[in-house]
Protein backbone atom coordinates (compact mmCIF):
# COMPACT_ATOMS: atom_id res chain seq x y z
CA UNK A 1 0.00 0.00 0.00
CA UNK A 2 0.82 3.46 -0.94
CA UNK A 3 1.40 5.87 1.23
CA UNK A 4 -0.58 8.85 1.02
CA UNK A 5 2.28 11.39 1.71
CA UNK A 6 5.18 10.78 0.66
CA UNK A 7 8.23 13.40 0.41
CA UNK A 8 7.98 13.42 -3.40
CA UNK A 9 3.98 14.76 -2.53
CA UNK A 10 4.67 16.99 0.06
CA UNK A 11 7.51 18.95 -2.01
CA UNK A 12 4.47 18.84 -4.97
CA UNK A 13 1.97 20.75 -2.79
CA UNK A 14 4.33 22.74 -1.38
CA UNK A 15 5.92 24.50 -4.66
CA UNK A 16 1.90 24.50 -5.99
CA UNK A 17 0.91 26.62 -2.69
CA UNK A 18 4.39 29.21 -2.80
CA UNK A 19 3.08 29.44 -7.12
CA UNK A 20 -0.39 30.28 -5.87
CA UNK A 21 0.84 32.79 -3.09
CA UNK A 22 2.95 34.48 -5.70
CA UNK A 23 0.56 35.17 -7.69
CA UNK A 24 -1.58 36.33 -5.44
CA UNK A 25 0.72 38.82 -4.41
CA UNK A 26 1.46 40.22 -7.56
CA UNK A 27 -2.28 40.69 -8.43
CA UNK A 28 -2.33 42.58 -4.98
CA UNK A 29 0.60 45.08 -5.76
CA UNK A 30 -0.79 45.56 -8.98
CA UNK A 31 -3.76 46.54 -7.42
CA UNK A 32 -2.36 48.61 -4.96
CA UNK A 33 -0.37 50.56 -7.67
CA UNK A 34 -3.60 51.17 -10.25
CA UNK A 35 -5.25 52.65 -7.56
CA UNK A 36 -5.34 56.12 -7.84
CA UNK A 37 -5.84 57.41 -4.45
CA UNK A 38 -1.67 56.01 -4.18
CA UNK A 39 0.07 58.85 -5.37
CA UNK A 40 2.77 58.60 -2.68
CA UNK A 41 3.96 55.63 -4.51
CA UNK A 42 3.30 56.88 -8.19
CA UNK A 43 5.17 60.23 -7.23
CA UNK A 44 7.81 57.91 -5.79
CA UNK A 45 8.48 55.99 -9.21
CA UNK A 46 8.40 58.87 -11.09
CA UNK A 47 11.41 60.70 -8.76
CA UNK A 48 12.99 57.06 -9.03
CA UNK A 49 12.24 57.47 -13.04
CA UNK A 50 13.85 60.80 -13.36
CA UNK A 51 16.91 60.60 -11.31
CA UNK A 52 17.78 57.53 -13.23
CA UNK A 53 17.45 58.80 -16.49
CA UNK A 54 19.75 61.98 -15.13
CA UNK A 55 22.43 59.46 -13.75
CA UNK A 56 22.01 57.75 -17.16
CA UNK A 57 22.46 61.18 -18.92
CA UNK A 58 25.11 62.16 -16.83
CA UNK A 59 27.38 59.11 -17.54
CA UNK A 60 27.01 58.98 -21.24
CA UNK A 61 27.93 62.74 -21.34
CA UNK A 62 31.81 61.51 -20.15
Amino acid sequence: MRKLFSEKNIIIVLFVSVLISFSLAQEDSRKILDNPANQSTKSAEATFQNSKATLQDSIFRK
